[in-house]
């Protein structure tokens, strides 16, 4: 599905419809230590998305310099991926994304191999990034909670062939922390989405 929302697949049947043309899209992707190149610093992987294209390096330095700065990589911009921990990684991974400016952001599951402090980190500053730049984020989690702390609405797909099996609004206040995961409002959400797979009985 993601695949097919990116345009790097062409759907079998059916339309993908966007609110506008020429959408600039970002994807994280699942295993986001294999999909950066390992012979390049950080600076250079960034630099990957606007190799054969129409902008000029002029124009595309301060685009690089100002994820970089977003992102806190200053000290990373010249290590290579090997040298860094899994969190490092995987902002390099979001900041080569972000720094075409896209309309839609995608990301895979993008936190699945990392702890629970690194998680943590990384879904205050996607929930910070989706508040700061106001960009649409499709996210895609097997974790309950983290669909439910990042998201406004949760829609719930079922196993192969995927159907939609229920679309839930998350009316939750925000900001939002891990404080919001144990209060009242969050666990009768979540207990819908998990009545939603018939693993509670109504």
């Amino acid at each position: 599905m993601l695949n097919l929302v990116a345009k790097i697949e062409n759907p079998t049947a059916g339309n993908i419809e966007y609110g506008k043309p020429n959408l600039r899209i970002g994807y994280v992707f699942q295993n986001y230590d294999e999909s950066l190149l390992p012979w390049r610093t950080v600076e250079e992987n960034l630099n990957l998305p606007f190799e054969n294209s129409s902008f000029r390096q002029d124009e595309v330095k301060p685009k690089i310099e100002k994820v970089i700065k977003l992102l806190k990589l200053e000290q990373y911009k010249d290590k290579y991926p090997y040298m860094l921990s899994g969190g490092k990684k995987q902002l390099t991974a979001l900041a080569r994304a972000l720094v075409i400016e896209p309309d839609i952001l995608i990301m895979d599951e993008p936190f699945s191999s990392l702890d629970f402090d690194t998680t943590t980190e990384m879904e205050q500053l996607v929930m910070e990034i989706w508040k700061n730049l106001n960009i649409n984020v499709l996210f895609v989690s097997h974790d309950i909670d983290e669909a439910v702390l990042l998201a406004n609405k949760v829609i719930v797909l079922s196993h192969r062939p995927s159907v939609v099996k229920k679309n839930i609004d998350v009316k939750l206040t925000r900001p939002r922390n891990q404080e919001t995961v144990v209060s009242l409002p969050f666990v009768e959400i979540k207990k819908q989405v998990i009545e939603s797979y018939g693993k509670i009985q109504k």
